[in-house]
């Protein structure tokens, strides 16, 4: 069986919209079971961010990993805060993208452009950041180049340095952004949660639905699922506003009511809708 391309799993994928803040938010569900949550600039497309996650060891869920857009600082403890704090002066390395190319960003690199070299390591699939002085070393790797199975091109690497930033641009391949434009037509398909069209729970992709007799069965990811439920239920079943910050705070399953008798609407989480939905099968 042929292995599907990277566009064909992004196709199949479980998907869901939210416009907010001039930004185009999708979580996609991939059959493993894997979470990717990117945002975009509504007006130009241009992606702003994209993180992944998946189970850890236990079977829990994991962290979100960052590939593109602000890293984001471990969450320590009350106390740990006060006692331990990365120093302001320590390197930060960072993606940021533009619509025709890769970029990367370290910032608080002090040196002159002319101690750094960026180069390909093409056994390896990275690129690796040296400097004359010995003060920084970095490899990293493009994975759109790998998920699209393309080479990496010494020719499409070029940098430079400015305000203690030294900015590594590489020029996206034509099969990329052809790739990108595709997606980008497809995405804008897709009802957002808040959007207000439709009155249908089938314009909000990727949460799973079993009708029952007097509720519905919605299967939720993860805290940000939530809260883009709580957007599409504001919208389209005029619950209370002061429900929605519930929604965050789930456990195995929320009941809804708008008469507060009658459970309209149940949230059950992923771990007890199988349960559920045997119940209701007896």
């Amino acid at each position: 069986m042929a292995v599907p391309s990277w566009l064909e799993r992004l196709r199949a994928a479980g998907k869901t919209a939210l416009v907010q803040d001039g930004k185009r938010k999708i979580h996609y569900l991939f059959e493993d079971g894997k979470e990717m949550a990117e945002e975009y600039d509504i007006k130009t497309g241009q992606l702003i961010s994209r993180k992944w996650r998946e189970k850890n060891t236990l079977g829990g869920t994991g962290k979100w990993q960052v590939e593109v857009g602000e890293p984001t600082s471990p969450l320590l403890g009350a106390l740990e805060s006060e006692l331990i704090t990365e120093s302001s002066s320590n390197p930060i390395f960072m993606r940021k993208d533009t619509l025709s190319s890769f970029q990367w960003r370290i910032r608080n690199l002090p040196y002159p452009k002319e101690v750094y070299s960026v180069s390909v390591e093409e056994e390896q699939r990275c690129c690796v950041i040296r400097t004359t002085n010995k003060k920084y070393y970095k490899k990293f790797s493009i994975p759109d180049l790998d998920r699209y199975h393309l080479p990496l091109d010494a020719a499409a690497l070029s940098f430079t340095h400015a305000n203690n930033t030294l900015i590594i641009m590489y020029r996206k391949p034509k099969e990329i952004l052809a790739a990108e434009e595709q997606l980008q037509k497809e995405l804008k398909k897709i009802k957002a949660a808040n959007s207000g069209d439709g009155d249908s729970i089938h314009n909000v992709t990727g949460l799973r639905r079993a009708q029952g007799p007097t509720c519905s069965y919605l299967h939720l990811h993860g805290t940000e699922e939530k809260q883009w439920l709580g957007h599409w239920l504001a919208k389209k079943q005029q619950l209370p506003t002061l429900l929605i910050p519930k929604l965050n705070q789930l456990g195995s399953h929320t009941s809804f009511s708008k008469d507060g008798q009658t459970p309209d609407i149940t949230v059950f989480s992923h771990s007890t809708l199988s349960t559920s939905n045997q119940q209701r099968a007896h």
